[in-house]
């Protein structure tokens, strides 16, 4: 079971927070680095509320390391970094467009002028995670991203396997 969206982590004060480098349009709050505070408890008088979160600036020094999660689907062989679940129908949408040629095993759907997708039946797909560790202190202050260790894990359950209500 993934209990983590593709993102940008941090882990901060005992706790495992997502990070953002906010770059408002508007100007509410300063361009920053902030932590996504999500328990009442750990709300202190730097938390900001933005939009319907709320955030806190963060500096490197303050967090223990930085992670980025990403997640993919292997079909027939090839890895597919886009992909949309249609649970109901029992498949997984791929980008068609990741590859020059397209996997004929699969039906080839066109949806406006730019998006080409195969639809995969979900038994036949696997999913994987990616956790990259970086450089804390060059992501934040200098905005590099210095890989120290990459780490990839087969998701046994994904959460479209998952049985809920509706099933």
């Amino acid at each position: 079971m993934i209990d983590t969206s593709n993102g940008v982590y941090v882990y901060y004060s005992n706790k495992k927070l997502r990070y953002a480098r906010i770059n408002d349009v508007l100007c509410e709050v300063p361009v920053d680095n902030y932590i996504y505070i999500s328990n009442d408890e750990d709300i202190d008088d730097k938390c900001t509320k933005w939009g319907n979160n709320i955030i806190r600036p963060i500096t490197s020094e303050e967090i223990e390391y930085l992670y980025e999660i990403d997640h993919y689907v292997l079909c027939n062989g090839r890895k597919y970094k886009w992909y949309h679940v249609k649970k109901e129908e029992n498949i997984i949408q791929v980008d068609a467009d990741e590859y020059e040629d397209v996997d004929t095993k699969y039906k080839y759907v066109i949806h406006d002028r730019d998006a080409h997708f195969l639809e995969v039946p979900i038994d036949e797909v696997t999913l994987y995670e990616t956790k990259t560790y970086y450089d804390k202190d060059k992501f934040i202050n200098e905005d590099i991203r210095e890989v120290l260790s990459e780490e990839t894990y087969l998701i046994d359950e994904p959460w479209w396997l998952e049985e809920s209500d509706k099933n």
